[in-house]
């Protein structure tokens, strides 16, 4: 039977307007991701997608809910709203991957600098974290480029570079914010089905918020969100 790695329940966020007025961005949320598990959220502008991923991202809190992650090095539960700073820093780094419509890669690196880089930060040695990187550069179909900068590489090959980085500390979950937005429809096409293999071969889960269609089709499970709510979720 397959293991939950991410477990949100009721789940409300708000924020302050100008004038101090309280907006309502999401309500009730509840959203529990499977081991290797595609879920794509979907929904209008300003429907609190963005927002979802942030939370399950620990880069912000809600203002209440709980969210806790399945640790995939010692099989235990982390508690968003019970971890230090520190803990939730190391379980960005360590147990989450992040990827972006824009690449967000270090322009004086080299691609696979780029891709150690989560590693470097999280201790392990140069050489380790080299090889490991070698491997992924190879796997997304750029080992011809690893040496190379960012700015001398295409959109689409940045954003396989972005995968890659967001891989190397073999996460539990990897968290995606409109990955294609950027891209024309064949490198859309071509970071799709890299996605699809490489969460069959290495069992990692990917939450996708997207608009587009051709991604949506392509989850397991969609989540729909409407006016902070969940509208449906489908198969």
């Amino acid at each position: 039977m397959n293991q939950n790695v991410l477990e949100a329940k009721d789940l409300n966020k708000s924020y302050s307007s100008a004038v101090g007025a309280r907006t309502a961005v999401l309500q009730g949320i509840n959203l529990d991701v499977l081991r290797g598990e595609f879920v794509a959220i979907v929904g209008a502008s300003g429907a609190g997608k963005s927002t979802l991923l942030h939370l399950l991202g620990a880069l912000e809190s809600p203002d209440s809910g709980q969210i806790r992650l399945l640790s995939p090095h010692d099989g235990g539960w982390v508690d968003y709203a019970k971890a230090s700073d520190d803990e939730l820093a190391s379980l960005r780094n360590t147990q989450l991957g992040f990827v972006f419509q824009f690449h967000h890669l270090l322009p004086e690196f080299t691609a696979q600098e780029n891709v150690m880089m989560p590693s470097l930060i999280a201790g392990v040695a140069r050489s380790e974290a080299a090889r490991h990187a070698a491997i992924l550069m190879e796997r997304v179909g750029l080992a011809d480029k690893r040496n190379q900068k960012p700015d001398s590489l295409s959109g689409g090959e940045q954003q396989r570079v972005a995968f890659a980085r967001a891989l190397i500390n073999k996460p539990s979950l990897v968290l995606a914010d409109e990955p294609t937005g950027n891209l024309d429809d064949q490198n859309s096409s071509i970071l799709l089905e890299l996605l699809q293999e490489l969460r069959q071969e290495l069992g990692q889960a990917f939450v996708v918020v997207t608009h587009s269609e051709a991604i949506a089709r392509q989850a397991d499970r969609t989540f729909i969100l409407q006016n902070g709510r969940s509208l449906n979720l489908s198969d």
